[in-house]
């Protein structure tokens, strides 16, 4: 079997070792591979007037980490048709409010791998905001180190979703954010690591919403996303989750829980997961201008059990 147009083979665990660039690959060079650049610049342009813009520096961390990201057919391209390859930033936290932000589902940070060291937990975690690119031909010559985590194909598959949902996502409407979002995050992040919110949030891997009536107050529909990767949550938990969701949404004032179910991959329909959005629960955004806002269109045609809600 291969992975898409390309030669890398698809398959065994163990296969993921296999060449991918005659050069590259027998140094085992992958999507996720890890390395260290001392002192490693990160440049962008700014413009410096109407006409003409100008290269801005910063320097990676002295601890700071890159973990690849391009994909293993891009490795496996010839340098004309691509000769760089493309880095996030990584580091490694005993920070545990961030490390569990970054487990969730985060579309900036992804929690990589988790490691008990002295008692201390430690993760080592990508940063989607800080991208370097490295001559292709400059790794030669380098040992990657690999993630021990990234050999599990279910992990591997949820760090290419994580790459891809930066730019798939869509944007919640700024309602929605004020309505929905902001309390939810605010509320989180106020949380305790020994709440039974928190724990009971571990479970879930992905939230998604959509909402059936215009609004304010906005009837939210809450789908919970279970994290295969751990034991299944009842579904008495999930409920207490989704009376949480619903104090904090009747307290913001704007919304309300209409409805909340929990799925996995094998349970959800592709039209239902496509028409929920995505509720990070790190961090929401807001447009700084005025005159650029999203209108909180219904996502789910009127039922009778909506209608005449207030």
């Amino acid at each position: 079997m291969y992975r898409g147009d390309c030669d890398v083979p698809l398959g065994q665990k163990t296969m993921r070792n296999s060449p991918t660039n005659p050069v590259l690959g027998e140094l085992g060079w992958l999507q996720g591979s890890i390395l260290q650049i001392p002192n490693a610049p990160v440049s962008w342009l700014r413009r410096a007037s109407t006409d003409e813009w100008e290269s801005e520096t910063a320097v990676l961390g002295p601890g700071d980490l890159l973990v690849v990201v391009s994909h293993d057919c891009d490795l496996a391209r010839g340098l004309a048709q691509e000769p760089r390859v493309e880095c996030v930033r990584a580091y490694w936290t005993d920070d545990k409010a961030e490390i569990r932000n970054a487990y969730r589902n985060s579309v900036r940070k992804f929690l990589l791998e988790r490691r008990t060291e002295s008692g201390v937990v430690r993760g080592l975690i990508a940063d989607a905001t800080v991208r370097i690119q490295l001559d292709k031909l400059s790794l030669v010559g380098i040992l990657p180190v690999q993630i021990s985590s990234l050999n599990d194909e279910e992990h591997l598959a949820r760090f290419r979703d994580w790459l891809a949902a930066r730019y798939d996502r869509a944007a919640l409407p700024d309602e929605i954010v004020e309505a929905v979002h902001r309390p939810i995050v605010d509320a989180i992040r106020a949380l305790l690591d020994e709440d039974e919110i928190s724990t009971l949030l571990e479970l879930i891997r992905e939230v998604r919403i959509r909402w059936s009536v215009e609004g304010p107050p906005f009837a939210v529909e809450f789908l919970l996303m279970r994290d295969e990767a751990r034991p299944g949550i009842a579904l008495e938990d999930a409920g207490t989750i989704a009376a949480w969701l619903d104090e904090v949404l009747q307290a913001a004032g704007s919304a309300y829980v209409l409805k909340w179910d929990v799925y996995d991959n094998s349970s959800i329909s592709v039209r239902d997961y496509s028409q929920a959005y995505d509720l990070a629960l790190d961090e929401f955004s807001l447009p700084e201008m005025s005159g650029q806002k999203f209108r909180a269109e219904p996502r789910l045609p009127a039922s009778p059990e909506v209608e005449g809600m207030p």
